[in-house]
């Protein structure tokens, strides 16, 4: 009887073991796959991607919901070196992860609670996407509050929101949404005489679509007004893979595990040339 019990035990750990080691395998081959199927997409390009490059993880990221707590944590624990959420704001004005004010309720995030999170991660930068904007000064306080100074960013600002976000008074960082057609896009001239009307407002610099994304315009963005460029969306290894050969600042992604061991492949084989 006794015997049964530590041959039972023993069973279920050696079944442990080999769930683990397959549920790892599971994981780590898809990345590892992905990550190379980028870095062939990129090989012979011909064209040198930003070395300092940041990778933000959605918090839609690693199958985890959307504005999540979990998916916030899930995102912070790739070794990202930012997230992204979206704001909006309950009745009362508090900031929540939500994506419009209809969706933001009792169950939604607080935007303090997430702060309390980041706690652990003190060089983990923040990306606040606005869905709505109507209580900008209620987001700075808690800032301050938790001494996010610096670490925290505001996405999701339009042409038609930015006055009313100037007016507020907010200290906060922001980039202004890009979009252009694709003809423009290719076009250096033709982007920055578009981006002509963005440098007025002065933002740090622009979120676009990574799908988009053009080389003439990173370079237009960088070289003639000094904009960072956020690449958002990147899910696909293609996006992920052309963010990375337009030389994007940064890009927002589901799949930060992906993109993160992408860079490191891509570090590697450029080491590997230099020392060749």
């Amino acid at each position: 009887m006794k015997l049964g019990k530590i041959s039972g035990k023993a069973l279920s750990c050696l079944m442990a073991a080999v769930i683990l080691l397959l549920c790892s395998s599971c994981k780590k081959e898809p990345v590892s796959a992905d990550a190379q199927q980028i870095v062939n997409l990129l090989s012979g390009s011909g064209q040198e991607y930003n070395g300092g490059i940041i990778i933000t993880a959605q918090t839609g990221c690693l199958g985890y919901n959307e504005n999540s707590l979990l998916g916030a944590k899930a995102g912070l624990k790739t070794q990202a070196s930012a997230i992204e959420v979206d704001i909006s704001f309950l009745e009362d004005g508090a900031p929540v992860l939500a994506k419009s004010f209809y969706e933001a309720d009792e169950n939604s995030v607080p935007l303090k609670v997430l702060f309390e999170e980041m706690k652990r991660f003190p060089d983990a930068k923040i990306y606040l996407y606005l869905r709505e904007i109507s209580n900008i000064q209620g987001i700075d306080e808690l800032v301050i509050e938790y001494n996010m100074i610096n670490r925290v960013f505001l996405i999701g600002v339009t042409e038609s929101t930015i006055e009313f976000l100037l007016s507020c008074g907010s200290n906060l960082p922001y980039y202004l949404n890009f979009e252009t057609d694709e003809k423009t896009a290719g076009d250096e001239t033709a982007v920055a005489k578009e981006l002509e009307g963005v440098a007025e407002y002065c933002p740090m610099g622009i979120v676009v679509p990574a799908a988009k994304l053009t080389k003439e315009l990173v370079e237009s963005a960088l070289n003639n007004y000094g904009f960072e460029v956020l690449a958002i969306d990147a899910q696909s290894s293609q996006e992920i893979a052309n963010a990375f050969k337009c030389g994007a600042t940064n890009i927002i992604t589901k799949s930060p595990d992906v993109a993160i061991e992408s860079l490191r492949l891509l570090v590697k084989s450029t080491a590997e040339e230099v020392t060749a």
